[in-house]
């Protein structure tokens, strides 16, 4: 059939049960004839509170989140956020 790309993070991986149900859609995908790529990232809320140690670092000076991390972290928040989940 096709290539299938799926990607997984976030809450999608926050636990046990919801990595077997997304290996289970992978396995799917396979077992429909489909060449399967998974990709998964950061658990739960590993960037969230990634985030948080660093400004905890950079609390004790020499260092600061720049303005691209901080652009980062806000795009991180809106897509997290309910209406931007609404809005894709």
């Amino acid at each position: 059939m096709g290539l299938i790309v799926q990607k997984f993070g976030g809450t999608s991986v926050a636990d046990a049960e919801r990595i077997h149900k997304a290996a289970r859609r992978a396995i799917l995908a396979k077992e429909r004839g489909n060449q399967v790529v998974v990709v998964v990232s950061a658990m739960g809320d590993t960037t969230d509170n990634l985030i948080d140690l660093a400004k905890q670092v950079c609390s004790f000076g020499g260092c600061s989140l720049g303005s691209a991390r901080k652009r980062s972290h806000r795009r991180h928040r809106q897509r997290r956020s309910p209406t931007a989940r609404r809005a894709r």
